[in-house]
């Protein structure tokens, strides 16, 4: 937790000297959030790095579609994949795997296969 508020406190600076954290700086915040079980810091740093016009790679997708899986929001993980594919991004096999397993843990084989199908 101390390291996460340090690298909060380098991005609070990034802000005040005028400049903007580049992608890799909010997919870290991303991923190190989510590591902690803070899914919704992880969503709120992930609407920002929207907003400043970035787009989120692989890696931030699936971080958070795992992450909503694991937190049995499924569906809301799906709805990452969506988005993910509107922004140009195919889904990879992680991405997959990570909703597959979200869909079979929370006892929804079926959908988990309908997923599997769409591979």
């Amino acid at each position: 937790v101390g390291r996460f508020i340090a690298a909060k406190e380098i991005v609070c600076r990034i802000y005040r000297t005028g400049l903007s954290p580049n992608g890799i700086v909010y997919s870290t915040l991303i991923y190190n959030c989510c590591r902690m079980g803070f899914l919704k810091k992880a969503l709120r740093i992930y609407e920002a790095m929207i907003l400043q016009g970035l787009t989120p790679d692989h890696f931030t997708f699936n971080v958070l579609v795992s992450s909503l899986c694991k937190a049995g929001k499924v569906g809301e993980a799906e709805e990452f994949m969506r988005c993910m594919t509107s922004d140009g991004i195919l889904p990879n096999a992680a991405s997959f795997d990570c909703l597959i397993n979200g869909y079979g843990s929370s006892g929804e084989g079926l959908k988990a296969f309908s997923i599997f199908d769409e591979m």
